[in-house]
């Protein structure tokens, strides 16, 4: 009874230390979610998953509904203190390319992005084109 016991235990705290993906907005499509943190190398970005968008930084989210919502400047000014505020627009997804139409503070922008990976914590892209009307 005595092994028993021991064993049941051991079995229960193993399950207990098994990686959650309990920020992972939807496990069939990876890329539905909150992105935060973008880091800049050339064209590549790479971001970071998150509960939240950042009241003072960029981030953005895919929705399930075709929606997109990018968190960045309320304006022109680049320069601190920086307003941020919530452009919603839609997104598709062919292949491994992502389209997306948002507006901005000065018209509208439509980026086109390769999705290099995505998983449940990091998502990289390939910024093929950006433009802004």
């Amino acid at each position: 009874m005595k092994h028993m016991f021991t064993l049941l235990l051991l079995l229960l705290l193993a399950a207990a230390c098994r990686k959650s993906d309990s920020i992972v907005s939807d496990k069939n499509n990876y890329l539905l979610g909150c992105w935060v943190g973008p880091v800049y190398a050339d064209s590549l970005v790479t971001f970071t998953r998150a509960q939240t968008l950042p009241d003072d930084g960029y981030g953005i989210v895919f929705q399930s509904d075709q929606q997109f919502i990018e968190r960045k400047n309320a304006g022109w000014c680049g320069t601190p203190p920086i307003t941020y505020a919530n452009y919603t627009g839609n997104w598709t997804l062919t292949d491994s390319i992502v389209d997306i139409s948002v507006p901005y503070w000065g018209g509208s922008a439509d980026y086109r992005w390769k999705l290099l990976s995505v998983d449940g914590h990091t998502l990289r892209i390939y910024t093929i084109a950006a433009e802004y009307q």
